[in-house]
């Protein structure tokens, strides 16, 4: 942590301050440590990746963005940003709580209204990618299904005839993907980034390291992955009735299925549930094509 506090020392914003800096471990990785300064809480992230993907977003979407993550300040030089911490807002996770103890119907009708108010922004597309140079909604999918593809046909996990079956299939569907009116997007909506205040039963969303403009359906299906939340069950039941009659939905639904299989290879974390539930997926995906 030395070499934190010396880190800190070289920008004046810090100056004449008393903090103290706790590591927040996250995905495996501690790149984000929780400043306590002043009696607030706030988010520090020192980390380059991090702090690329949060650049490229304060770069297109403006004071929008940053007031959705709550930015404090950052360094000219681009090495040090601060946000507010979530747990300033006195709320804590749906993963947190029994959903016994907490009214479900209102969490689900907060969501729905929380995501409409961010769905709201039309845009065409923009690139905020730091892996891929995508130039419009098709190209994002693309890009990125055939990225993860290629780790797990590396890892012997999918037959090459499934792989092309993928990748045809998001080709017959590229007119979709091409038309399909983009919104903004949270882009990671789970149990972990919903915040809930049970006194107030007000909802909000932490977490916009993936906040993106692209397909709503797109939101959703990464949301409806979590459905043993009893929130997510009653927002789709009820809005969401068909959504998975949808073959866009399953195939976003893919999309999240493999890169969780690749982020959990990578860090050495067991596939097995992974793999059962994208080669399910993949099953469903064939019999919806076989029936159009």
């Amino acid at each position: 942590m030395k070499e934190i506090y010396n880190l800190l020392e070289q920008y004046a914003y810090f100056d004449g301050k008393s903090y103290e800096i706790f590591p927040i471990q996250k995905w495996n990785k501690q790149t984000k440590f929780l400043l306590v300064m002043e009696n607030k809480k706030y988010m520090i992230i020192i980390d380059e990746k991090t702090i690329n993907k949060y650049q490229i977003r304060f770069a297109k979407f403006g004071d929008f963005f940053k007031n959705l993550v709550g930015l404090k300040y950052l360094s000219e030089d681009g090495k040090i940003i601060l946000l507010d911490y979530y747990e300033n807002g006195e709320g804590k996770t749906l993963s947190a709580y029994q959903t016994e103890e907490i009214d479900n119907n209102s969490i689900a009708e907060e969501i729905k209204k929380t995501l409409d108010s961010i769905h709201e922004h039309k845009s065409e597309f923009l690139n905020v990618s730091t892996r891929f140079d995508c130039q419009n909604w098709y190209e994002f999918i693309y890009s990125y299904m055939k990225g993860y593809l290629d780790f797990v046909l590396e890892q012997k996990e999918i037959a090459k005839e499934d792989y092309g079956f993928i990748l045809a299939l998001l080709e017959r569907n590229k007119e979709y993907f091409n038309n399909v009116s983009l919104s903004y997007l949270h882009g990671d909506v789970n149990e972990d980034n919903v915040c809930f205040i049970k006194e107030k039963k007000e909802v909000y969303l932490i977490d916009y390291d993936d906040f993106l403009v692209g397909d709503i359906v797109y939101e959703y299906a990464r949301m409806f992955q979590y459905l043993h939340i009893k929130a997510f069950k009653i927002l789709k039941e009820k809005y969401y009735p068909t959504i998975e009659e949808n073959i866009i939905f399953w195939i976003y639904i893919f999309r999240n299925q493999i890169m969780g299989y690749c982020f959990e290879k990578a860090n050495n974390i067991d596939t097995k549930n992974s793999l059962n539930e994208f080669n399910k997926t993949l099953i469903r995906l064939k019999k919806m094509v076989n029936e159009q």
